[in-house]
């Protein structure tokens, strides 16, 4: 009923929404509608953070910026951090120092150019088929590796790879 005001774009709906955002119910056309059957629980859900930090420049204001302190600590914690950083900022003290923050159940992924999984798998069958036809015209996909070592981490994390999952709710889990 409140999707077909909705689409209609009536006048009504305005006071309608603000009551049903205030959590109160309301009655259309003899029908009552709850707050619950259309409004988005109050619980904000887990926290996860996706940090971009590009070079060895940014670790300093990353380090001391108050709102992110705020998820490193308490009932708060993020359940997850994504780290877009390569491996120079990965072993640089001060970052790991920053990671170890956050509480022992907060997982991390990392997200750089160690992660050297195939992207597409399809597109590698096609383009490998594609070679045996004419190797000038379509040449074997490239694979990138990394030669230098991973940053050795003291806090729960997972390399990042192609279809790589994780689940905030119900139950904070890779899958």
């Amino acid at each position: 009923m409140l999707l077909f005001l909705i689409c209609r774009g009536t006048a009504a709906i305005g006071p309608i929404i603000a009551a049903l955002k205030d959590g109160k119910s309301v009655t259309y056309e003899g029908k009552e509608i709850r707050p619950d059957e259309v409004c988005t629980p109050t619980d904000p859900g887990p926290v996860f953070i996706v940090i971009d930090c590009p070079s060895e420049k940014f670790i300093q204001p990353l380090c001391t910026n108050e709102i992110l302190q705020r998820y490193q600590s308490g009932e708060d914690g993020a359940t997850l951090v994504v780290h877009m950083t390569p491996e120079s900022v990965l072993k640089a003290e001060e970052y790991q120092r920053w990671m170890e923050r956050f509480p022992s159940s907060t997982e991390h992924m990392v997200m750089n150019e160690q992660a050297c999984s195939i992207h597409n798998v399809r597109s590698q069958k096609i383009q490998t088929q594609l070679n045996l036809i004419h190797a000038d015209v379509f040449p074997p996909l490239q694979h990138y590796a990394s030669t230098e070592p991973q940053a050795a981490l003291h806090v729960p994390n997972v390399r990042a790879e192609c279809l790589l999952k994780f689940q905030l709710r119900p139950k904070a889990e890779w899958q």
